[in-house]
């Protein structure tokens, strides 16, 4: 299934619930969250990751079942970039570095149950699991 595809059996499948909903929370973004990984238990091999979050889109639509409960939307779109780099070295000293470069795009989708209260400020928590979808993909070996 292509990709165009999928965005549009999403919006069919969403689209109904959408026309039902009450409130439009928020859409927001962010950039640049690094995250680093790094193994150095063995003097032989070395594995390290950077993680950096190159965009985040999110939006939340929630539909209230009654005063206090309701049903929410997360749709969330995230770009992704990850640095692997391998290294590998004997006992004489020679090392070795092997580095690939991965760009990913996911797709997060959930329906999440809420509570919410307070008179003049509201609050909405919402617990659930997310699922989402692969995107893209694209790795670069050469970098």
């Amino acid at each position: 299934m292509k990709l165009k595809q999928v965005y549009i059996f999403l919006l069919f499948l969403f689209f109904p619930y959408l026309l039902c909903g009450q409130q439009v929370f928020s859409l927001s973004g962010g950039v640049n969250l690094p995250q680093v990984m790094r193994n150095s238990s063995s003097p032989y091999l070395s594995v390290g990751a950077d993680f950096k979050t190159s965009y985040a889109i999110s939006f939340d639509y929630v539909k209230y079942t009654g005063k206090h409960f309701g049903l929410g939307t997360n749709l969330d779109y995230v770009n992704t970039t990850a640095d692997l780099a391998i290294t590998t070295g004997s006992h004489l000293g020679v090392s070795n570095t092997d580095s690939v470069f991965y760009k990913l795009g996911f797709l997060n989708i959930s329906i999440l149950p809420g509570y919410r209260w307070g008179e003049k400020v509201q609050f909405f928590v919402q617990a659930g699991a997310y699922f989402g979808f692969l995107t893209n993909t694209n790795n670069d070996a050469n970098r």
